[in-house]
């Protein structure tokens, strides 16, 4: 068997033992080339992989932040509303009848009329419509 070999290979020419030899060399370099440039890729990868975690961690903890300062903001904000209806109702302390000198605008008078009679209207946006539940001066 070794008999065989050795007559192929003997049989061989220089001039193709140089042409293998150098595919050989070739596949060898392109092939450690491509594991260069494989592991290259893969640690740059990683590297902006590890970027965006680090900014999307950063990003939710500014969204945290951002949401807890929005709803402090409305808290606040609705606060502050409860209280001034508040004030305004202590402050109605007496009905000021449609018929006096100081005369008040529509949407005022539905306000006015609620306040005194301890009511905080439902919904302010209906102030022209006739669905608040609270007499006007005009109906007392």
């Amino acid at each position: 068997m070794f008999e065989k070999i050795t007559t192929v290979v003997t049989g061989i020419s220089p001039g193709a033992w140089k042409a293998i030899f150098f595919v050989i060399l070739l596949l060898v370099v392109f092939s450690a080339g491509a594991i260069w440039q494989y592991r290259s890729v893969t640690a740059d990868w990683k590297a902006a992989d590890e970027i965006a975690k680090n900014k999307t961690l950063e990003l939710k903890s500014d969204q945290g932040d951002l949401t807890v300062q929005s709803v402090e903001h409305h808290v606040k904000a609705d606060k502050k509303i409860v209280e001034t209806g508040t004030k305004i109702l202590s402050e109605v302390h007496n009905y000021v009848p449609s018929n006096s000198p100081c005369g008040m605008p529509d949407g005022y008078r539905v306000f006015h009329d609620a306040a005194a009679d301890n009511i905080i209207l439902e919904s302010p946006g209906n102030l022209y419509g006739s669905g608040t539940g609270v007499g006007t001066s005009t109906s007392r």
